[in-house]
């Protein structure tokens, strides 16, 4: 037998997900990532953070696993608190 989905638990799930994506961390603008599906993250890509078990970092500083300070590249530590933060673009207003 299959299992039948609650659309009220799926309405749910997606309302979450698109409240979790609202309040984004600011990353560094050098992070970048991949999924084990192909979904490239970072840079002009959004930070979508809703997988993390397939998700591979690397710094384009580096082009490593690392960032400049020899630290782990990861979205969950790339943020304003590192010595090598660099923030991202702001979009230009009159675009």
């Amino acid at each position: 037998m299959s299992e039948s989905i609650n659309p009220t638990t799926s309405n749910e799930a997606n309302g979450a997900a698109k409240e979790s994506r609202a309040v984004l961390p600011t990353i560094c603008r050098f992070l970048r990532a991949k999924t084990g599906y192909g979904t490239l993250e970072g840079g002009e890509n959004p930070w979508l953070l809703l997988d993390t078990s397939t998700v591979v970092y690397w710094c384009l500083q580096t082009t490593a696993s690392y960032g400049p300070d020899d630290g782990l590249a990861h979205s969950d530590i790339c943020r304003e608190r590192r010595g090598c933060f660099v923030p991202p673009r702001q979009a230009d207003p009159e675009e």
